[in-house]
């Protein structure tokens, strides 16, 4: 779920360039818990006696993104009418809280949450990442200066937060 705004400003009569500003929230959950290497790193928040859980678990991750857009109305049907190619590229700042989804579990294990970053439970701010993508839209002209739009993008977001689990990388240092 989430919500877009777009500023865009003509360069030709079938090319805008512009500005989007985009929000996103996204919400998971595992009846079993996957292997995530995670949980075999030292900030994995379990006991030792317990490293791995296999109860159910969620997470909900929020992405705020700054994009430069472009558009490309490749097919106008009439005066009121356009569809447009779009492409897009910027930065995103993902913040995610990960942890069980039965509130019984984060008592029992003493965690609040497993993983939190950019949210009211890390001290760490959002992840900022590289993000993009295209899409296929159209428009249609209310006034001289309001277009209403629909369009189906596909995206990129150049993290490992997304879907609340951060991914690491082992390298054996010196038999480390």
């Amino acid at each position: 779920v989430g919500a877009d705004a777009e500023i865009m400003a003509p360069v030709t009569s079938d090319f805008e360039v512009g500005m989007e500003f985009d929000y996103t929230n996204l919400y998971g959950h595992t009846e079993k818990a996957p292997l995530y290497n995670f949980f075999l790193s030292r900030h994995n928040p379990l006991a030792d006696s317990y490293p791995y859980p296999t109860e159910e678990l969620i997470y909900k991750t929020n992405v705020l993104s700054v994009l430069g857009t472009a558009r490309w109305y490749f097919l106008p049907l009439g005066d009121e009418f356009n569809i447009f190619l779009k492409a897009f590229g910027g930065v995103s700042f993902t913040g995610t809280d990960f942890t069980f989804r039965d509130p019984y579990y984060r008592v029992e294990y003493d965690v609040g949450v497993l993983y939190a970053r950019g949210t009211r439970n890390s001290d760490y701010p959002k992840r900022a990442s590289f993000s993009g993508g295209a899409g296929l839209g159209s428009t249609v002209r209310l006034t001289d200066k309001l277009d209403l739009y629909i369009d189906g993008t596909a995206s990129f977001i150049n993290s490992d937060i997304v879907n609340g689990v951060p991914n690491y990388d082992y390298f054996e240092v010196d038999g480390n």
